[in-house]
């Protein structure tokens, strides 16, 4: 009488790795843009609350609170390259006068870059960007806008994060009609 012998056999085995092998092909790239997609968004929504949280503190406290690029996450920097670091807003401090303290402050995600489309010299002669919100929440002179792009430069799924002079933050996803691409913000 002959025995069942159970298993599979090399070659089940070797179809079965085929089709997981073209489905891992197919799947990984896909997988890659939705891990791009999912951190430029995210720190998009983290800036523009970040910005409406320094909005509302400005109103609530009656004071001016400041948004900018910081290195050390206390004050503000005139670096640049400080933007894809660290973001700080400061409102004056209660309790001295003549200092500032930090309302909040977050990192930009890993594998994502922020610019912005202005710069200015202060009064101290150092190149620099900053929002103003006033008391009134209205950033006269501050409207601008800031670009969030994923670091591979891939405008479709960049932002751009519009701030009105009355303050009002508005985020928009890019399209092939926006007039800007992330190489050039």
């Amino acid at each position: 009488m002959r025995r069942a012998h159970s298993g599979f056999t090399l070659v089940e085995i070797m179809v079965v790795l085929l089709i997981v092998a073209i489905a891992l092909g197919i799947g990984v790239p896909s997988f890659k843009s939705l891990i791009e997609r999912t951190r430029t968004r995210t720190s998009m929504e983290d800036i523009v609350e970040l910005l409406r949280l320094a909005r509302l503190t400005a109103v609530e406290q009656l004071a001016t609170v400041t948004v900018c690029a910081s290195a050390d996450g206390v004050s503000c920097s005139n670096s640049a390259a400080d933007w894809n670091h660290k973001l700080i807003a400061l409102r004056p401090d209660p309790d001295n006068g003549a200092g500032t303290e930090a309302v909040m402050n977050m990192s930009v995600g890993d594998g994502v870059t922020l610019s912005h489309n202005r710069t200015y010299s202060d009064a101290d002669g150092a190149g620099g960007y900053t929002i103003d919100f006033q008391a009134n929440g209205w950033t006269p002179g501050d409207q601008g806008s800031l670009f969030v792009c994923p670091d591979s430069g891939d405008d479709q799924y960049a932002y751009r994060i519009y701030i009105a002079m009355s303050g009002k933050i508005r985020a928009v996803p890019h399209d092939d009609d926006a007039g800007w691409t992330c190489t050039e913000a």
